[in-house]
């Protein structure tokens, strides 16, 4: 993905899932501040996800699942307010969701690969790992 994607300022959707795209999520995305979806899930992505991305405040539905990115959640993803839904699994990710201490509507999330204490449905059903992220299977790597 070129750096200059973040001059697309009044872009709403980013959809590159399936398109065997290497290299890093580039930090430029967190420009994109009316994005309200964002999917990179089955490519070829490595590194870690950009904190950056935690500027994405209107953000709903997030998906880079199926990568090959490595280390933890940004604590910056405690900024989404809007999130619904988002998916993390099938990368080498460590450690906890960071929007989960308060948030009160809780997104539906994966938690296979990384602690998880507020996985629950829109109802407030807490989650288990079978019915995560919309009932998709996981696996950890």
């Amino acid at each position: 993905i070129p750096t200059e994607i973040g001059l697309l300022t009044n872009l709403l959707l980013f959809l590159c899932a399936t398109n065997q795209m290497t290299g890093t999520i580039p930090t430029e995305l967190g420009s994109l501040q009316k994005l309200t979806m964002l999917d990179l899930h089955t490519n070829l992505f490595t590194g870690t996800i950009p904190t950056e991305l935690g500027l994405l405040t209107n953000i709903y539905d997030m998906s880079v699942r199926d990568n090959q990115l490595v280390g933890t959640v940004p604590s910056e993803f405690g900024n989404f307010s809007m999130i619904g839904h988002i998916w993390f699994f099938d990368n080498h990710l460590t450690g906890s969701i960071p929007f989960c201490d308060g948030y009160t509507a809780a997104p539906r999330i994966d938690c296979l690969e990384i602690e998880c204490s507020c996985c629950a449905e829109r109802d407030g059903t807490p989650c288990n790992g079978d019915e995560i992220a919309d009932s998709e299977s996981a696996g950890n790597s």
